[in-house]
């Protein structure tokens, strides 16, 4: 399988997390997408996307993204993924970086397979119990500020709410995975598969059990049910230049993208 664009990367992120973190794909006049979120206000799940491909004018773009944004009471963020979207941007507008993340792809044939972590029991969830489970080791592990911990820290309830109530569209196939140490779960992920491509979300590790190789096994895991399932390409966000971006690239990834989340002023 093509390592896929900027522009397919955010359309599958769109498609996989409809009816979990999203609610609402709309295609705007301008021929650009607003995907936005009814419970999580901030700029990670409402955003406007596809600005470097659209024919109109500049001008005409930002218009219909701020008029978009009004009615249903987002701001308007947008997402910078190519240079043509920053163009676009620069042109035309002030605006505020809200967010930057690295998109890292791996494609099946250089996927780095991981011995399992000896200390760590992994299972995929099966039941309502796991999945309550599940839900309190994410909590557990962002819902908390770590100080100077990469990557968490003080994400809002919705999130987990969105997880708990969420579903996902009948193509896509979901795996939630539990890691356990001495009965306690310490670690969990998240894996999505649309049309052989494999999304990895959801990645935490307790901070008490950090630094044990948790993250890397979890990962690990979850990626396995993936490949299982035929998944041919994988991609992930991770924050820039990070010991988890680092964490990643050990499982075969590579950082295909810098994209940004900018508030329009």
């Amino acid at each position: 399988m093509s390592k896929l664009s900027p522009y397919q990367l955010l359309d599958q992120h769109t498609k996989i997390q409809t009816g979990t973190y999203f609610d609402h794909v709309a295609k705007l006049s301008a021929g650009v997408c607003f995907a936005s979120s009814n419970r999580i206000q901030d700029s990670y799940w409402n955003f406007a996307f596809g600005l470097g491909t659209s024919k109109s004018p500049g001008e005409v773009i930002l218009k219909s993204i701020r008029d978009y944004a009004i009615t249903i009471f987002r701001n308007p963020y947008v997402y910078i993924a190519t240079e043509e979207d920053r163009l676009v941007l620069e042109t035309n507008a002030q605006y505020s970086v809200q967010s930057t993340e690295a998109w890292m792809t791996a494609q099946e044939a250089n996927s780095v397979l991981i011995s399992p972590n000896r200390k760590l029991t992994v299972r995929v969830v099966q039941t309502q119990d796991d999945m309550e489970l599940f839900l309190q080791c994410f909590q557990d592990a962002y819902g908390v500020s770590t100080g100077a911990t990469i990557g968490y820290g003080n994400l809002p309830p919705e999130y987990a709410q969105c997880l708990k109530e969420g579903h996902t569209a009948p193509l896509i196939t979901t795996w939630h995975v539990l890691g356990v140490v001495d009965s306690q779960v310490v670690a969990v992920a998240t894996t999505y598969v649309y049309d052989k491509v494999a999304a990895l979300y959801n990645v935490g590790v307790i901070q008490n059990a950090r630094r044990n190789g948790f993250g890397l096994a979890i990962s690990s895991a979850a990626l396995d049910c993936a490949r299982g399932a035929g998944a041919k390409s994988f991609f992930l966000q991770t924050e820039p230049s990070s010991a988890v971006e680092s964490m990643y690239e050990k499982l075969g990834f590579q950082v295909s993208f810098i994209g940004s989340t900018a508030l329009i002023i």
